[in-house]
């Protein structure tokens, strides 16, 4: 698997690492510790596609699963994670109004 672009989650001592990632399987494939982040359109493929957050140590489960029912699993873009931390601290912030 190529790198992929990453974003460090801490929240008092318990840190996490997310990898970044594109895939067109359904939310039923994704499974504990992936968060869904946003729908989005490959316009080139035609497909639609979710950008999902996948813990480190599930990377290789994850390959696994959305692979096996013939979708895709591909690292997003290096510009990307500056959004999501964005949307990431959006959700926490509207959780807590």
């Amino acid at each position: 698997m190529t790198a992929t672009p990453t974003i460090p989650v801490t929240i008092g001592t318990y840190e996490q690492i997310y990898h970044i990632m594109i895939t067109s399987a359904p939310k039923a494939y994704d499974g504990g510790g992936i968060m869904y982040m946003e729908d989005t359109y490959d316009s080139i493929t035609k497909q639609d596609e979710r950008i999902v957050l996948v813990p480190e140590d599930a990377m290789e489960w994850a390959k696994g699963r959305y692979e096996s029912g013939l979708y895709y699993f591909k690292p997003a873009d290096e510009w990307i994670g500056s959004t999501i931390e964005e949307k990431l601290w959006e959700r926490l912030y509207q959780k807590g109004e």
